[in-house]
């Protein structure tokens, strides 16, 4: 519970991922650990894993992920509403745009 409620107050005086990314990294040696996990939106982890991984996996520190605020049907149910077009489903496709967008631009940092 420490390790959570730490990193819950980290990310809010943190809003650039690369910042609190070092930040953590900071913390974790600080503190001596050597597993996180990752809890942030579905839509975001593997983004976020890219750059956690890449940045404290270096360092000796395994990074897990936990996924939650899930914006797709996790049982795959369908529905026949999903047939008729949607506005949440354009700005899920921009959300989802962003992700790819920002994965290669990490990509090409590399």
């Amino acid at each position: 519970m420490e390790l959570k409620l730490d990193l819950h107050v980290h990310g809010e005086l943190s809003p650039d991922s690369l910042l609190t990314i070092e930040q953590t990294a900071a913390l974790c040696r600080e503190r001596g650990y050597k597993n996180v996990l990752l809890l942030t939106s579905a839509l975001h982890m593997p983004r976020s894993m890219q750059f956690f991984e890449r940045y404290l996996g270096g360092q000796g520190i395994k990074v897990g992920a936990y996924p939650c605020d899930y914006t797709l049907n996790p049982k795959g149910q369908f529905n026949p509403r999903w047939l008729v077009p949607q506005l949440q489903a354009f700005d899920i496709t921009c959300m989802a745009l962003h992700e790819y967008v920002g994965m290669a631009g990490a990509f090409l940092q590399r």
